[in-house]
């Protein structure tokens, strides 16, 4: 969903316990978003950002726990921007083969070889939350429900 506004949002009605909140927030680490995804997980004991945009090979992936973040990792064009906590689920997977944006062969640091591909995102998504790819699926059927169009503060 696309809004005009930079501070307009829509929340989902539950899905398996989870809401989702489609707004624009500044994902690149800086403080006040951090701040904002703090401040949902300590109302709600745990909120999650994810963020992939193709064409500038951007992905990225948040999660807070009671008003802290635990794991950060944000990456795009130039390398990794954050990456901070423990690696989880899929992370730590054989899949998660680090390389070196100047040198493809070296596997000991850089960036995922797959983190410019947005099903990587959404698999972190669904192994943490719910996999927006997988809403279709009959197991997230729920009764109609609207969700919540507002502005954020």
């Amino acid at each position: 969903m696309m809004f005009s506004e930079s501070n307009n949002c829509w929340i989902s009605p539950p899905v398996n316990g989870w809401c989702f909140l489609f707004c624009r927030i500044d994902s690149t680490g800086k403080e006040e978003s951090l701040l904002f995804l703090n401040r949902l997980s300590r109302f709600f004991g745990e909120a999650c950002f994810f963020g992939t945009h193709r064409i500038s090979s951007y992905a990225a992936w948040i999660r807070s726990v009671n008003g802290r973040i635990v794991r950060s990792f944000i990456t795009g064009d130039s390398g990794n921007i954050v990456n901070q906590g423990e690696r989880t689920g899929i992370e730590t997977g054989a899949a998660y083969m680090l390389i070196d944006i100047e040198d493809e062969a070296d596997t000991s640091k850089g960036r995922p070889q797959w983190a410019d591909n947005e099903d990587w995102v959404m698999q972190i998504a669904g192994d943490w939350t719910v996999n927006p790819q997988d809403l279709g699926d009959e197991q997230y059927q729920t009764e109609k429900q609207l969700g919540i169009a507002g502005v954020l503060p």
